[in-house]
């Protein structure tokens, strides 16, 4: 599938940045445009699988365990070059024609917010031609061959991440579970409010990607790659959208049974405590169930604290017995509801697992936590603070 293709490149680039060895994407062309962002890929720390697709079809590669459903942001530049807004990163970037007009390919991916406050993009370039470019993307598998092509022409270019709270270098590093080395290689440039911006170099070896990709293509990566410099130092900085911030606010309601048949309503559970974190799962879905074991943990934890973990299963109703069996075999005692009419439309689904935290009336209080994150603590950090908050 194309989701694979695009995860081992992404997940590729992002090794390169962050071990420094060296969320929507799109490909700036001139009169083509390029759907590579609604193919998703994972983030950077968390994972989890589409709403709309079995696990076993979710994307390989990458560092993240989310199965996710909305894919990214893709956009196709003029022949003449364009701005374009990366809202998730706060980023408006005026590309000069020279990133459309090229004979390799100009890669922007975004993915949003990795870890709570931080947020990261890639830009990359490809030395191949679109055409080479999408016959590999469409491909529903790729060769050892196919992998060693990839591996060779990939260039790259900056990674830009952003962090709040006036936090840097050092959290960056902890957070991402990244390589000491890249605290010198993080550049500051800009700040807005309590998010400071930085870029990462990716410090490719010239002469040792021109013996792999020919001289053509290697000076074009060099040209694109002093250009993207100065096309983020004059960046308009704005601080990054979170996604899923809209939703704050919005009162979740409902009535339903639990996977023992017994009837419920949301307003009964939700009073029963200060934060409830709402894990919408699936049997089929391998990151929900990887964090299961964590979760009726967690839920233990915080019971004196009165914060909550209820799960909802969406296709407890279908696979019953399966779905008993997985709370059994994690030792889960929070309360796990089956799915009931209409509720894609009260708890918005992006992606499987997904987490909403409400208060005692069932408010939205935060945005929600995409994917099962690699630590336990983002889910604790959240509560806390809301928590902190009452």
């Amino acid at each position: 599938m194309k989701r694979r293709a695009l995860s081992w490149l992404m997940g590729a680039a992002l090794v390169l940045a962050l071990c420094a060895c060296g969320g929507n994407s799109e490909k700036l062309s001139a009169g083509s445009t390029v759907e590579a962002a609604s193919e998703d890929v994972s983030g950077a720390s968390d994972a989890g699988a589409p709403a709309a697709e079995t696990a076993s079809e979710t994307a390989d590669g990458g560092t993240a365990d989310q199965v996710d459903v909305s894919g990214g942001e893709a956009d196709t530049a003029a022949s003449e070059g364009q701005s374009k807004v990366y809202a998730d990163m706060g980023l408006t970037l005026n590309y000069p024609a020279e990133f459309v007009n090229c004979k390799g390919c100009f890669q922007p991916y975004s993915y949003g917010e990795v870890s709570r406050g931080i947020n990261l993009m890639q830009f990359n370039y490809l030395a191949m031609t679109e055409e080479e470019y999408w016959e590999l993307i469409g491909k529903e598998s790729l060769t050892e061959e196919d992998n060693k092509f990839l591996q060779t022409r990939l260039g790259a270019l900056q990674t830009v991440v952003t962090i709040n709270k006036g936090r840097g270098k050092k959290e960056i590093i902890e957070k991402l579970e990244a390589s000491e080395d890249l605290l010198e290689r993080l550049v500051e440039f800009g700040k807005v409010q309590d998010v400071t911006f930085y870029r990462i170099d990716a410090d490719r070896d010239l002469d040792a990607y021109a013996a792999d990709v020919g001289e053509e293509y290697a000076q074009e990566y060099k040209k694109l790659h002093d250009s993207l410099i100065e096309v983020l130092t004059k960046a308009e900085l704005s601080v990054p959208v979170v996604e899923g911030s809209e939703y704050i606010g919005r009162k979740i309601s409902f009535e339903t049974t639990d996977v023992n048949g017994t009837s419920v309503k949301s307003e009964d559970i939700f009073a029963q405590n200060k934060v409830t974190m709402i894990n919408v799962w699936a049997t089929w879905c391998g990151p929900c169930k990887s964090e299961l074991k964590a979760l009726g943990d967690m839920h233990r934890r915080y019971a004196e604290k009165k914060a909550a973990v209820v799960g909802l299963c969406v296709d407890a109703d279908e696979s019953a017995e399966e779905c008993r069996n997985l709370i059994a075999e994690n030792g889960i005692d929070y309360l796990n509801l089956l799915p009931f009419e209409g509720y894609e439309g009260v708890i918005p689904i992006p992606c499987y697992p997904v987490s909403y935290f409400v208060d005692s009336e069932g408010t939205i209080l935060a945005p929600p936590v995409k994917g099962a994150p690699n630590d336990i603590r983002t889910y604790e950090e959240i509560i806390d603070e809301l928590l902190e908050a009452e």
